[in-house]
């Protein structure tokens, strides 16, 4: 079980770990501790086909770090809202094959945001903690480990608001531990759509591509015993 960004939470949640509302009141503290952290004027930026030590040291220069690693060379970048722009024409210019805004004004998962780390952390320390589904394998979102120690894996949820999200590192954790398919709970299909293109033997699905739960039950069914 694994989770990008706030999904992280929802993985928690799915893994058994919190009930539903815990995991609400979680993401509403969440982003009362991002918003009260952000100084403003903060964006964020999609580049794709840069590698990433190529890409920190653009971000060195225009006030922006890595906020987000995906497979194939595709980062999310976030920093000073007025700088990103310059930043886009740099990686255009060292080679970068797609650069896009990302629709975020918040310096997410980078260390403009290191003063809700503690807050949220305090949140988490309230929260009665489950022991969690038999068999079910959580995984941490900077850097694609299993969470083998709850009190360990909160403090690294805590610190993803502050640190990039490690999404390459989560698949590739996925994968090295037998997941047999994949399947995406959010909206949308981004992620499945990710998962399949990185590793195309492993069968990848999202809820939007069912009708119902019965659906989703029978392909699961059916990926387990092929």
């Amino acid at each position: 079980m694994a989770g990008c960004s706030v999904g992280e939470i929802a993985a928690w949640h799915v893994a058994g770990r919190f009930d539903a509302l815990t995991a609400f009141d979680l993401v509403g503290a969440r982003a009362d501790a991002m918003d009260a952290a952000s100084g403003g004027d903060e964006a964020m930026l999609f580049v794709r086909g840069l590698c990433r030590s190529k890409l920190e040291a653009l971000c060195a220069q225009y006030e922006a770090a890595v906020a987000i690693v995906n497979p194939g060379y595709a980062h999310v970048v976030a920093g000073v809202a007025h700088a990103l722009p310059a930043l886009a024409d740099a990686a255009r210019a060292q080679g970068a094959t797609r650069v896009v805004p990302v629709p975020v004004h918040i310096a997410s998962h980078t260390p403009r945001l290191a003063a809700a780390v503690p807050v949220f952390r305090a949140a988490l320390d309230a929260v009665p903690l489950a022991r969690g589904e038999a068999g079910t394998r959580l995984f941490s979102g900077i850097d694609g480990a299993a969470v083998l120690d709850a009190r360990a894996g909160l403090d690294k949820l805590a610190r993803q608001l502050a640190e990039p999200v490690d999404w390459a590192a989560c698949l590739a954790g996925c994968v090295e531990a037998g997941a047999s398919a994949f399947l995406e709970l959010g909206p949308g299909r981004a992620l499945a759509d990710m998962a399949a293109a990185t590793y195309p033997a492993i069968p990848a699905r999202s809820l939007t591509d069912f009708h119902s739960w019965d659906g989703v039950d029978t392909w699961l069914a059916r990926v387990a015993v092929a």
